[in-house]
């Protein structure tokens, strides 16, 4: 059993940060180290991508940093230096984000798409497409049933119906 915390950390980390349990690197290192993904990168460091021979502790160090620049590229998070150290805060966006359980990727991509007078169809549209229905398959059948509704209601898409 491998960890997939890899693909959501960011999110976490979001999370930790707007609630203030995280506030510098030092604090997310440890974040990391405390997780069962941490317990298995040392078990199996193949399946995590780390090189052979690497030290652990660079690896850790190293996605640290990309999480928080991930999280900056999408205003989730700011930093700013005090004392020869980087702080950590939540923005608005992160807060959001943490707060009602969504994506950073999400929470990124209705502030840069939505607009205020855009219309209940923009908006539905806008919803559509984040990130939280990703994962949610189609199943048997479904996507017959979204044809049909489709062809019903008339509805202009670009789906292949």
């Amino acid at each position: 059993v491998e960890s997939n915390v890899l693909e959501f950390l960011p999110d976490h980390v979001n999370a930790e940060v707007a609630n203030g349990n995280i506030t510098t690197k030092g604090q997310l290192v440890e974040f990391i180290q405390s997780t069962f993904f941490y317990r298995r990168l040392l078990a199996n460091p193949s399946y995590y991508q780390m090189e052979p021979n690497s030290d652990p502790d660079e690896y850790v160090n190293d996605l640290a940093d990309s999480v928080i620049g991930t999280l900056q590229e999408h205003r989730c998070i700011a930093s700013q230096e005090e004392e020869m150290k980087f702080l950590y805060e939540s923005t608005f966006l992160g807060t959001l984000a943490a707060q009602y359980y969504l994506s950073y990727k999400t929470i990124y991509f209705l502030s840069e798409n939505m607009e205020q007078n855009s219309s209940i169809d923009e908006l539905l549209s806008l919803i559509c497409q984040v990130e939280e229905y990703r994962l949610l398959p189609v199943r048997h059948n479904e996507d017959n049933i979204n044809r049909d509704i489709v062809r019903e209601l008339g509805i202009k898409t670009s789906f292949p119906y």
